[in-house]
């Protein structure tokens, strides 16, 4: 069998068409509410599964020159809610996108060091596995 390890090299973060330039880091996490079922009888619960979502993290080294992440933080800094379309590249073959709510954002300024930032989401809906564009 023939297995291929995918490695970060490839991975990458675009906010709708534009790329964050430094982002190092992304994560999805998958969940599904679990309900206790009972019966009379037995001393074990069951468990039923229920309604199922997706959030994750991105991070990385901040630049002004960043234009897709400057607009992030322009748009956070705004009145409005905080929304972003997200692609989580994991590989020339696999991305995992869609419309996002931010739920944080956080820069980091060390007085010896680089400046980094890191952010919260949740996909508004199932986000769709695809291959990215080109």
């Amino acid at each position: 069998m023939n297995t291929k390890v995918l490695t970060g090299k490839d991975g990458k973060v675009k906010v709708g068409e534009d790329q964050i330039a430094y982002c190092d880091t992304w994560s999805m996490d998958l969940s599904q509410e679990a309900s206790e079922i009972l019966k009379l009888g037995t001393s074990w619960a069951n468990a039923q599964g229920g309604k199922k979502s997706a959030t994750g993290s991105l991070g990385g080294s901040y630049s002004d020159s960043d234009t897709a992440l400057a607009a992030l933080v322009t748009t956070w800094l705004g009145e409005d809610e905080v929304r972003a379309d997200i692609h989580l590249v994991q590989s020339a073959t696999k991305e995992y996108s869609g419309p996002a709510v931010l739920s944080s954002f956080n820069m980091s300024t060390p007085a010896a060091g680089k400046v980094t930032w890191s952010a919260n989401f949740t996909f508004d809906g199932a986000p769709a596995e695809g291959t990215p564009a080109a």
